[in-house]
């Protein structure tokens, strides 16, 4: 982006001095050329502006500090600013992860290292202060990198890069269809269904004649389901014929990453002092897995017990009271593949119980058993046929016939009930019959940092604590109505000294920094 630009007559004078107004150019690196009369550039250096308002200022204390095994501390923050902010932040064991010369923080990749194609030795030094030497090490910095980084005859025509990777829709599917001919996929489209977490979406797929399609701007987590089926093939002729290949354009392939063997030029020898810790901190892991393996195991326990049917299963999560067990017939229809091609509850116990005559159609059907007529009942409500006859068979769960007499319903139930539960909202088979599915990966799945709390008893607190990071957490988030966030963790049994490291930004974009050692 231009930023700036003058126009100098060094006709009479060879040597000019000016100023440039920094008013409207951002902090961080700025590149400046001189070009003759024809547009040619001449010189050209990189120069860092250091306006100083790329930051803001973050408070770091420690209210109440623990240093003996696992005890309790709190960490205080306090941000000034009444701006939306997300910080991150990171407790360590000081001993096992000291401060090094050569670790990059958020001022330096933002700012500096992010904007330069060689490598910059130590580059959080040139943010450590703003004394003399580091302000003239910067520009030395500036001044040994950084040529021609873009065309300039581009950029004064206005003709910038193109942008080679468009910023992400999030997770798009991209599809291939083998195994038929261009002219059986002109004009066609696929019925898409993706479930995730119990949860369905409908979509129709447009296929191009090359067999391909796409699903752009999807998000969700885990694992998804994507079941397919050509429109207007209902016999799944066409779709049988077919081979479809649905892959997650963010799933990346094995070996898709090499090691950065340029890193092995810049091995900085390590810290004697945070070797003979970490050695310590293995030996005594050693140490505990010697003992665990003289532990004396108990012989072998065999418990038995009876796995419960899908009926049993069923009727303990629907069933309630007199409804529950009873003298009948279960029928589980949400797994029963018949249950769907029924146009209702009566038409699908049509001859599936002895003795039930069910007659008639619709909501005209008759019922008779043993003379008596049996009680209808919905979710264990009475109900009456035209209730009943309503509900898709894609919303029944299980359907259950008591025979006569039934001491739940009125009268004594000389003609036998039968009892429709209709799906509760965990328990919805999500599957969709009959479909072929493809498996597609999604978004991992956040995880909570484990960070144990000692004042609760825990069995798995028996084991000695050895853990090197003692807190982490990348969403503390402040606004105006909460500048101060107060935190808790526990100490492990052999840190003495704590490395706390807050990073983040505002919603303005300005970056924030602090470090803190806090010891005995």
């Amino acid at each position: 982006q231009l930023v700036y630009l003058a126009t100098v007559n060094i006709s009479k004078n060879k040597t000019i001095s000016a100023s440039i107004p920094m008013e409207n150019i951002p902090a961080g690196i700025v590149q400046l050329t001189v070009f003759s009369e024809d547009k040619k550039p001449l010189a050209e250096r990189l120069v860092f502006v250091n306006k100083q308002d790329y930051y803001f200022i973050t408070d770091l204390n420690s209210p109440l500090k623990g240093f003996d095994k696992r005890r309790k501390n709190v960490i205080q923050v306090d941000v000034p600013d009444t701006i939306r902010t997300n910080l991150s932040v990171a407790i360590t064991d000081a001993d096992i992860n000291p401060a090094e010369p050569s670790d990059e923080d958020i001022f330096s990749g933002v700012l500096l290292t992010s904007d330069i194609k060689g490598y910059v030795h130590n580059p959080s030094y040139y943010f450590s202060g703003e004394t003399d030497s580091v302000v003239a090490n910067l520009d030395l910095v500036m001044m040994t990198n950084g040529w021609r980084r873009f065309k300039w005859e581009d950029a004064l025509a206005g003709v910038y890069p193109k942008i080679k990777y468009q910023p992400a829709d999030y997770l798009t599917l991209n599809g291939k269809i083998n195994g038929l001919t261009k002219t059986q996929l002109t004009n066609q489209e696929l019925t898409g269904i993706l479930v995730v977490d119990k949860k369905q979406q409908f979509m129709n797929i447009p296929v191009t004649n090359t067999g391909s399609f796409v699903l752009p701007g999807l998000i969700f987590f885990d694992t998804a389901k994507l079941y397919y089926q050509f429109n207007n093939d209902k016999e799944k002729i066409l779709t049988s014929r077919a081979s479809f290949d649905v892959k997650n354009n963010l799933a990346l392939s094995a070996n898709a990453y090499r090691p950065d063997t340029n890193s092995l030029y810049h091995y900085v020898f390590p810290n004697m002092d945070v070797l003979q810790k970490t050695s310590d901190l293995a030996k005594k892991n050693i140490e505990l897995e010697e003992r665990l393996r003289k532990v004396q195991v108990l012989e072998s326990v065999t418990v038995t017990a009876k796995v419960k049917t899908k009926a049993q299963q069923m009727d303990e999560q629907y069933a309630s009271g007199l409804f529950s067990g009873g003298d009948g017939y279960t029928f589980i229809a949400q797994d029963d593949p018949f249950a769907n091609g029924s146009l209702s509850v009566l038409n699908y116990l049509q001859g599936k119980v002895a003795g039930l005559q069910i007659t008639g159609q619709g909501t005209q059907m008759g019922m008779s058993w043993r003379g008596g007529s049996p009680s209808l009942f919905l979710n264990e409500m009475q109900s009456d046929i035209n209730a009943v006859q309503n509900i898709p068979m894609s919303d029944v769960a299980m359907v259950k016939v008591f025979r006569p007499p039934f001491l739940g319903a009125p009268g004594g139930g000389s003609g036998g009930a039968i009892a429709v539960y209709t799906k509760k909202g965990a328990a919805a088979n999500a599957d969709v019959k009959g479909l072929d599915f493809a498996r597609i990966p999604g978004y991992s799945p956040a995880r909570e940092f484990y960070s144990p709390d000692y004042s609760k008893y825990d069995e798995r607190q028996t084991q000695p604590d050895l853990r090197p990071t003692l807190y982490w957490n990348p969403f503390m988030l402040t606004d105006k109505n909460t500048r101060r966030m107060l935190f808790t963790f526990y100490n492990n049994d052999v840190s003495h000294r704590f490395r706390v490291i807050i990073e983040g930004c505002n919603e303005q974009g300005k970056l924030t920094r602090i470090e803190k050692v806090f010891q005995q």
